[in-house]
């Protein structure tokens, strides 16, 4: 297989930093070897096509068993609990959770195929969650980096997506897709390519501004980056004390902001200004109000009616 014809596939998935980035892993080395059929009915192809952006899984998983190339004929109780502990000691214990959880889903898949040894995996691809805080910008926040004129492609590209999910409150993966199609007499249509499920929302009086702008698409990391050196930049410097990652962390505000920062601040000035959480899980396109509850950064406040005053003030 020629890795030209593998970006056919993966590139239509992810940037061509990320492409580079998926080949440079130890599980990518001799691929010629292979025809694509052969390469997606391996674990390392089938999971790749599945999760294209987490490549990161099967390289862990790799380590934790001093293996290159992870093979179904590898996934053993005993060899998943080498990786479920492996992956555990590595990252913080939510991000061990995210990732166990997505091994768990695509296994459950080829449940039936029988290529997998271990027959019951619930058990052993388990992790516990700790609590994590998160933080919201403020209305004044938001009317600052509006008014901010970025200084760089990057930055401009990454204000665009920050402010169309913020301004929506939907994800990013929506928010590239969104044009002035998607707004008909007043009202922002769309249906969320997670769920499948059609949102409709009033339009925000800032939204046209960027509606239509590009939003190139960059990396987590870097698009964390660049927001969080906007928000350092217009002054976003308050003192914060939050529980992340299983530990207490302290820094100035700015130092928190990430992209998922923009839903959360949307679903937060809802909520304080006493919009319904039900109503709220609605318009972010959440599947439960225990969900959307996650995303409300208030301490203890409760939402309930002036929700226009959002999108109109």
């Amino acid at each position: 297989m020629e890795r030209e014809d593998l970006k056919k596939v993966l590139g239509k998935r992810c940037t061509d930093r990320q492409f580079a980035s998926i080949l440079a892993n130890p599980f990518m080395n001799n691929i010629e070897e292979y025809s694509f059929d052969e390469w997606k009915k391996s674990f390392a192809g089938a999971f790749l096509l599945k999760n294209t952006q987490r490549p990161q899984i099967i390289r862990m998983m790799g380590e934790a068993l001093q293996k290159d190339l992870i093979t179904w004929e590898d996934l053993s109780k005993i060899n998943l609990v080498r990786i479920a502990s492996y992956i555990k000691d590595k990252v913080s214990p939510n991000s061990a959770c995210t990732y166990l959880n997505i091994i768990k889903a695509f296994l459950n898949e080829y449940s039936e195929e029988n290529v997998i040894p271990c027959k019951n995996i619930m058990g052993v691809l388990s992790g516990k969650k700790v609590p994590s805080q998160h933080i919201a910008l403020t209305e004044n926040e938001l009317e600052k980096l509006n008014d901010y004129l970025p200084k760089t492609e990057t930055e401009k590209d990454v204000k665009n997506l920050f402010m169309k999910c913020v301004l929506t409150g939907c994800r990013s993966s929506d928010a590239k897709r969104m044009t002035l199609d998607n707004i008909t007499n007043g009202f922002l249509s769309y249906v969320s390519q997670k769920t499948k499920t059609e949102v409709t929302l009033p339009v925000h009086k800032w939204l046209h501004k960027y509606i239509n702008e590009r939003c190139k698409t960059h990396t987590t990391a870097v698009a964390n980056r660049t927001i969080q050196r906007i928000c350092r930049n217009i002054g976003i410097n308050e003192d914060c004390q939050l529980y992340v990652k299983g530990r207490l962390q302290k820094g100035e505000k700015w130092e928190f902001v990430t992209l998922h920062t923009a839903r959360r601040t949307f679903c937060t000035i809802l909520a304080g200004k006493d919009v319904p959480v039900e109503i709220i899980k609605t318009l972010a396109g959440h599947s439960t109000t225990n969900m959307t509850d996650r995303y409300i950064c208030l301490d203890g406040k409760r939402p309930g009616s002036n929700a226009m005053t959002f999108f109109n003030n």
